[in-house]
């Protein structure tokens, strides 16, 4: 199956994106396994997109724009783009093959929740039991006007064990 031809896969069916593809569904939609080709982006407005396992090409890129994501693993080669523009991320095990970049999206204090707390008031959060690699670079994009006031503590990852150390951030950063 594949979305670039208009169809909706099913549950079991494993999806090829080998271009761009932008997925805008009320539904929640469940598949096997996603494979983004080398250049390739998966973009996912308002939805609930389900699987197995995700794998990103060189260069690919995800960008999850107000969707909850929830799979059991998802493994990068270098080059790779996650945005997670405020979206609620559960994977269980993320494995980056080289350098990779992470942006998340801040759009208000509270933290994003399945099924519906995304979007405007609430910040990108990710959570999985295990971040393997090295090379991942942490960006920070402000949303829908939001302006953090001093003293403001987001928790945007949750990590069940030690995962690598972001680069990129300012001296005092966590």
């Amino acid at each position: 199956a594949n979305w670039e031809s208009g169809s909706l896969p099913g549950a079991g069916d494993d999806v090829v994106i080998d271009g761009d593809a932008i997925i805008e569904a009320a539904a929640e939609i469940e598949v096997r396994d996603i494979e983004l080709a080398d250049g390739a982006s998966l973009t996912i407005r308002d939805s609930t997109l389900r699987f197995r396992d995700l794998s990103g090409g060189e260069a690919s890129q995800l960008d999850a724009q107000s969707t909850v994501l929830v799979g059991d693993s998802l493994e990068t080669r270098s080059g790779f783009g996650f945005r997670f523009n405020p979206s609620l991320i559960d994977i269980e095990t993320i494995t980056l093959g080289g350098p990779a970049t992470m942006s998340f999206g801040l759009g208000g204090a509270q933290r994003a929740r399945a099924p519906s707390s995304v979007g405007a008031g609430y910040h990108a959060r990710l959570l999985a039991d295990q971040l393997v690699g090295d090379g991942l670079n942490l960006e920070i994009e402000l949303l829908y006007d939001y302006q953090p006031t001093g003293g403001a503590v987001l928790v945007i990852a949750e990590l069940g064990q030690d995962g690598p150390a972001f680069a990129g951030l300012a001296e005092g950063a966590a």
